[in-house]
């Protein structure tokens, strides 16, 4: 059967290739609905309970949508009429920007004081600029000895203020909170360029909620492409074989297309977690594009004629990449399934090699002896196996360089689990297949220390 579908595969190679780039640019349309999520609460299952808590108490109370500015002079302490100045005039502009609800500030913060039978409210401080040294004292003693204000808008010490924003954002578009993240960034950038004497941070639910997405979008304009190069590069230089090398190429380019694609159309978003989905393609399609390229090779080095050594290298590689894919993507939608939080997958990657080595194993075993059936599947795979490894290992440490922790240990551990994968197929499976062979079937055993 596998080589009836070998030679059908080439008959008709035109009419495949033709019929998969219309199904992939048709796929691939929908990469234009494809977004990137920048809501930390997405990373969890809508039946988490620990999220459905947090959002029960938000509908009890409010949501919690802030930028936090925080300015530090290099010296000194913020009772100076420049840096009170610079907390003026950011919590005056602040007020003026879009989904503003509250600026709160050690400027603006509401002072009672009394002047005979009356209660004057006043902001703390009106005019910085033209304050005078006494008026600075009485600004710093209100404040530190202020609850409301000490060590919430300004440290103990009186060396640190804070500007809280709150905000309210009424469209459900990521997009308005990475726009008024990058107005947040863009203004502390602006801050210290223009008064080098001060140090100005930006934190908050809003920053944190934007760098998730910030991160998967700089992860796939960096890491990512970058693991694609050294791939290429390394197929190029173990496979020898320029016409494989982009073959393979062009098969994993196409995936990600057709995957990527199909995601849009279905509607999800990404985020900083799903962000290695491209690293996790490639991986599946490098390792089956090796697999069959190493038996066509070699088929070609031994002499024999291209159309025989593709189909033979179908033949032989049919079933296990096949067992491999159909493993791979239960493994995938049983996490899809049954985890609450949506995972790294490395289901599959360190299965592959194994079902290939078995597979090989088990086609010769069925004329030959247990030994030489392991010699054959050594022959047949164990180039195949150290190149798949060796360049998985080097793309996936490449992931290691994210800024993001769960990017970054998936991309180590990974590499770890692949290496640990190929010590194992090498030294551990062959003289395990052969003792529990010779267990299963002693008669063959016999035979062998006889002849």
């Amino acid at each position: 059967m596998e080589r009836r579908f070998a030679e059908q595969v080439i008959r008709l190679r035109w009419l495949i290739i033709v019929a998969t780039i219309l199904a992939c640019g048709l796929s691939g349309y929908g990469l234009q609905f494809l977004t990137v999520s920048s809501e930390p609460r997405d990373s969890f299952g809508p039946n988490n309970p620990q999220l459905k808590a947090f959002e029960e108490l938000e509908e009890t109370f409010s949501r919690v949508e802030n930028l936090f500015f925080v300015v530090a002079p290099k010296e000194g302490d913020i009772f100076t009429r420049e840096t009170l100045k610079v907390i003026h005039e950011l919590t005056e502009e602040a007020w003026t920007t879009e989904y503003v609800n509250r600026v709160d500030s050690l400027t603006n913060y509401q002072h009672t004081a009394v002047d005979e039978d009356d209660l004057l409210v006043n902001n703390l401080v009106e005019f910085p600029e033209d304050l005078t040294d006494d008026e600075l004292d009485e600004i710093r003693n209100i404040a530190l000895n202020e609850p409301l204000v000490v060590n919430r808008l300004v440290s103990d010490d009186g060396r640190v203020a804070g500007i809280n924003i709150d905000l309210h954002f009424d469209s459900e578009d990521s997009l308005v909170t990475l726009d008024k993240a990058h107005w947040a960034w863009d203004k502390k950038a602006e801050l210290n360029d223009t008064y080098p004497h001060l140090d100005v941070y930006v934190t908050g639910s809003n920053i944190i909620s934007a760098s998730f997405s910030e991160t998967a979008v700089r992860d796939l304009k960096l890491q990512t492409p970058l693991m694609y190069l050294f791939v290429i590069v390394l197929l190029g230089v173990l496979l020898r074989g320029l016409a494989g090398v982009v073959s393979i190429v062009i098969t994993t380019m196409l995936t990600i297309v057709a995957g990527m694609g199909l995601a849009g159309w279905y509607g999800l978003e990404l985020q900083a977690m799903s962000s290695p989905i491209p690293v996790i393609i490639l991986t599946v399609v490098i390792a089956h594009g090796v697999h069959l390229m190493v038996a066509y090779y070699q088929d070609l080095r031994a002499g024999v004629p291209k159309h025989q050594a593709m189909v033979d290298a179908i033949e032989i590689n049919l079933q296990p990449v096949f067992l491999t894919s159909v493993s791979t993507a239960i493994g995938f939608f049983s996490l899809n399934v049954l985890a609450d939080v949506p995972p790294i997958q490395q289901v599959g990657i360190v299965i592959d090699d194994t079902v290939h080595f078995l597979s090989k194993y088990l086609r010769a075993r069925r004329d030959r002896s247990a030994e030489d059936a392991v010699r054959y599947a050594f022959r047949n795979v164990g180039v195949a196996l150290w190149i798949t490894t060796f360049i998985l290992i080097v793309g996936f440490m490449i992931l290691a360089t994210s800024d993001f922790k769960m990017n970054n240990d998936m991309g180590i551990m990974v590499s770890i689990i692949i290496g640990i994968a190929l010590v194992f197929d090498f030294l551990l499976l062959p003289p395990l297949l052969i003792r529990l062979d010779s267990w299963i079937h002693p008669e063959d055993h016999l035979q062998a220390k006889s002849g």
